[in-house]
């Protein structure tokens, strides 16, 4: 059995409240498997690797001050809706100073190229001429701090028989964060 790793930005409680009810009707099949998230690195590293990954990324963290994200709008890549930040430049300012310790697990395996593009997904599903509208409540401004990252481990796609859920293994705090509790 294969365990694959995520590196992943979890948003707060008021985030989780808002996006639970959107993916659990729009993305049932992974809804069960983590958080709502916003995903910088996935596949990651091998979990054989992950206490050393988690190493390199603490180093490189301390010099990364934290910073706020607001989701306020939908938007869509052709098959996936998601919860999209009004300013993504801080989450890929942060892609770009660790993705140089681990050129090797780029967003996605490079599936959509080098950059990484920051989005919550909600749900994944037809092409937009398959589509049936839906209805969606307004988006209020969701804004957190986000001040550490997280390693997540589970059981690879291929592998899993079911909704078993992906695990936080490794929590890496940014530049003044050791010592204060999480969100």
């Amino acid at each position: 059995m294969k365990i694959e790793t995520a590196l992943l930005l979890i948003p707060p409680l008021e985030v989780q409240q808002f996006t639970a009810p959107l993916r659990a009707r729009l993305a049932a099949d992974m809804f069960p498997l983590f958080p709502a998230h916003i995903t910088l690195m996935y596949p990651f590293v091998p979990y054989e690797e992950h206490d050393h990954a988690a190493d390199i990324l603490r180093r490189r963290c301390l010099d990364i001050s934290p910073f706020e994200v607001t989701l306020d709008h939908y938007d869509r890549f052709p098959t996936v809706l998601f919860l999209a930040p009004r300013d993504p430049a801080p989450i890929q300012n942060l892609y770009s100073c660790i993705s140089t310790a681990f050129p090797e697990h780029i967003a996605y395996g490079g599936k959509y190229g080098d950059e990484l593009h920051p989005h919550l997904t909600l749900g994944e599903g037809a092409p937009a001429s398959e589509r049936v509208p839906i209805s969606l409540p307004a988006v209020p401004e969701l804004t957190f701090n986000v001040d550490r990252l997280f390693i997540y481990a589970g059981i690879a796609e291929s592998d899993r028989k079911g909704p078993v859920p992906f695990i936080p293994i490794s929590v890496i705090p940014l530049r003044g964060a050791h010592d204060r509790p999480p969100g």
